[in-house]
Parts: C-alpha cells; structure tokens; sequence
C-alpha cells in the first residue's frame, strides 16, 4: 500500500499565501487540505498537470490560482513552490 502525502510549504510560499486576500487564500487552503493532504497520489487530483521543466513538478490550477510543486518521492511530500495568480506564478520560476 503507497504511504500517504504529507504537505510542505517552504518559506516563500508561506509568505505567497499570506499576501493573498483572506478568500483567496482559504480557497487555496481548503483545497489543498482536501485534495493533497494525505493523498496516496498527487497526480491523480482532477486539476494536477505535469510540470515538463522541472523533474517530478506538478501544477494544480484552482480557479485563477496556480500552485506549482514538486512530489518528492523519496520523502514522500509535497512541497509548495509557487502559488500566485495564473498571471504571474511562472515569472522567474525554475
């Protein structure tokens, strides 16, 4: 049986979400907690696509908003990268 995804959000995204209006970002938020947290696979979420730049990134588009992540397999987790308007969240990202 595959172990289950545990969320992390690094230091950025923190800050990313906390810009975010308040229902914006509970949006973001509930989303992720039932959709990603605790999932067996993140590529199965209906929103998910692959990140062809980037080895074992994924993107979730939620309404406007874009999350870009990266599945680590060996620690089983998914860390937050990017999360912004579609607009903006793939400036500068590598």
């Amino acid at each position: 049986m595959p172990a289950r995804y545990q969320v992390v959000f690094n230091d950025k995204a923190k800050k990313q979400i906390a810009k975010l209006e308040k229902p914006q970002r509970v949006l973001l938020l509930s989303w992720i907690k039932s959709n990603l947290e605790g999932c067996r696979d993140p590529y199965a979420a209906s929103s998910s696509t692959s990140l062809d730049e980037i080895a074992h990134g994924i993107r979730y588009r939620i309404g406007n908003y874009r999350i870009l992540c990266i599945a680590d397999q060996d620690q089983i987790q998914v860390k937050s990268l990017k999360v912004g308007h579609r607009a903006d969240v793939y400036r500068h990202f590598k």
